[in-house]
């Protein structure tokens, strides 16, 4: 059935730009594309009105509708919630489900039942440290494996891959590169995640969900071969292809489901792996502090990310900074500070982070827009060059990770190129505006990873044969290098933090002493001093009691 000119618009501004599973759980109700058309034109305007006047009208009454609706939960859920399991909460109609009278397929079917475990929840051994360091931000697309592993080489402590969907992910195929010792999880050819084993004690799987029982079958699948340190759960991201399923930013009305999602990752996950949400503040503290009440009340949670915006707001307006205390401060009365917070919001580069978390008591942050410019900026000082620096390592580790072609040139496209070979521009040697632009075209004129490493700025000095067979060296050797050496640093703090707290209950004890007249270190003096008070000689040999 062809479709009158004149709904092209309508459907246009009824059906949100999404990924294609966003667009099956929108359109989802609607066996065909000619019904949803059908449905608009079913529901005529009153007279007077043309169909999309009426269709603004709808939409103004459908926001207030739902910014009210959120009110109310958010009122509701002021008062604490007990600890433990919260009563059942009904769970989003599944797509292609019941609503069509078709059945799942095999493997979105889960035996996921709540009541077949025990109340209490298994406790996390994780030795992740949320508590001290800089992380990148979970980003969709630009989160690639070879961003994450760029930030983990210039100074990131932990790096978030991005949102995966859950149903995207069950039903893969995890596979082994042989020859780099990748890990790609395959789903209809194509690569729904990628990870390496040297990320493996800093990479955290962040997992797109609505339903309890998928939450478990999809952390069951990424965790069941240790391939990551700890999964998250998006209850932030504002984007329609996240909230049209009820994902992301759309959990957050919704809380007693979230913390349902919690407790099943918790469950599927083995304990050595960390469990963690990342939210945004809600309209009014009142509702922010009475959701995070409920979340620290699960159990399941080793750690909490507050992007400091509401869902509302958007990028370019400044993070509400201001509101990071009412989080701390309601964590911290509910764990009794043993949970950490890291911050996330206009937090571009490390000196700006340091800032944040002084100001902000928080001591981790989490950044997003400034790794996207450019990774270097988890390092203290001066960015790298992007042109002869980043863009070479990024084309290296898309050639030995057999990284998608258009994903490369997305993610070079988003990088700060206004630095140049030997320096910042104005410097001597530093690249033009129009050589920069023509070195851009060239990688965008590229079809494969391989043609952008011929670009003439990169010719010959990328080469690709040895991305594949000297990787470890060739490719990742700096990456080694540098987490080689800040494990050592690490181990040196820890060394010098122990022997600061030795020398403090040391110190603490002589004083201690010394207030009671007793001198450590001079046992049998002391002991002849208490034995002539007592009128014994201490030369002589007591009788025993």
């Amino acid at each position: 059935m062809r479709l009158p000119l004149a709904l092209a618009p309508l459907l246009r501004s009824t059906t949100p730009r999404a990924s294609p599973i966003s667009r099956h759980l929108y359109c989802s109700h609607f066996t065909t594309a000619s019904q949803l058309a059908m449905s608009v034109v079913q529901q005529s305007p009153p007279s007077g009105e043309s169909p999309f006047k009426r269709q603004r009208l709808d939409d103004d009454e459908s926001k207030a509708g739902s910014e009210q609706q959120h009110q109310a939960q958010a009122s509701s859920s002021a008062l604490p919630a007990a600890a433990g399991p919260s009563a059942s909460v009904a769970a989003p109609p599944l797509p292609n489900g019941p609503r069509l009278g078709k059945p799942l397929p095999p493997e979105l079917v889960s035996s996921y039942d709540p009541s077949n475990f025990p109340s209490e929840l298994p406790k996390s051994t994780s030795l992740l440290n949320y508590r001290h360091g800089l992380f990148l931000a979970p980003m969709v697309r630009i989160g690639a494996l070879p961003t994450r592993l760029l930030s983990l080489e210039y100074g990131a402590d932990l790096v978030w891959g991005p949102e995966i969907i859950d149903r995207a992910l069950m039903g893969s195929e995890r596979i082994v590169d042989p020859q780099t010792q990748a890990v790609h999880f395959m789903k209809d050819g194509k690569s729904v995640f990628s990870t390496h084993p040297v990320e493996r004690p800093y990479v955290i799987f962040q997992l797109g969900c609505a339903t309890p029982a998928w939450a478990y079958e999809a952390v069951k699948l990424v965790t069941q071969n240790d391939d990551v340190a700890g999964v998250d759960l998006n209850c932030g991201c504002p984007k329609n292809f996240s909230t049209t399923g009820g994902m992301g930013a759309g959990l957050l009305p919704r809380p007693d489901l979230l913390c349902d999602i919690l407790r099943a990752m918790r469950r599927a996950a083995p304990p050595h792996v960390a469990v963690t949400c990342k939210l945004r503040l809600l309209p009014t503290e009142e509702a922010t502090k009475a959701l995070i009440r409920q979340i620290c009340r699960t159990g399941a949670v080793d750690a909490i990310t507050i992007h400091c915006r509401t869902k509302e707001m958007r990028p370019r307006e400044p993070a509400l900074l201001n509101r990071i205390s009412e989080v701390v401060d309601t964590v911290c009365e509910e764990t009794g500070g043993k949970m950490p917070v890291c911050h996330n919001g206009d937090s571009w580069s490390w000196k700006e982070a340091q800032q944040i978390m002084k100001d902000g008591k928080v001591t981790s942050s989490m950044l997003a827009r400034g790794p996207e410019k450019n990774p270097s900026c988890f390092r203290e000082g001066d960015m790298a060059c992007v042109v002869d620096e980043i863009v070479p390592k990024w084309l290296k580790y898309a050639v030995m990770l057999d990284n998608q072609s258009g994903n490369t040139k997305y993610c070079l496209n988003t990088l700060d190129w206004n630095s140049s070979s030997g320096g910042r521009r104005g410097t001597d040697g530093a690249l033009t505006r129009q050589e920069i632009l023509k070195v851009k075209e060239g990688v965008a004129r590229a079809k494969t990873n391989e043609e952008m490493c011929a670009v003439d700025r990169y010719k010959g000095r990328i080469d690709v044969g040895r991305c594949k067979t000297d990787w470890k060296e060739y490719v990742m050797g700096d990456l080694e290098k540098a987490l080689a050496q800040r494990q050592e640093r690490r181990a040196s703090a820890q060394a010098n933090e122990g022997e600061a707290a030795v020398e403090v209950s040391v110190n603490g004890e002589v004083a201690g002493a010394a207030a009671e007249g007793v001198v450590p270190g001079k046992a049998e003096e002391n002991a002849a001093d208490e034995a002539k008070k007592g009128g014994e000689d201490p030369a002589v040999e007591q009788p025993a009691q």
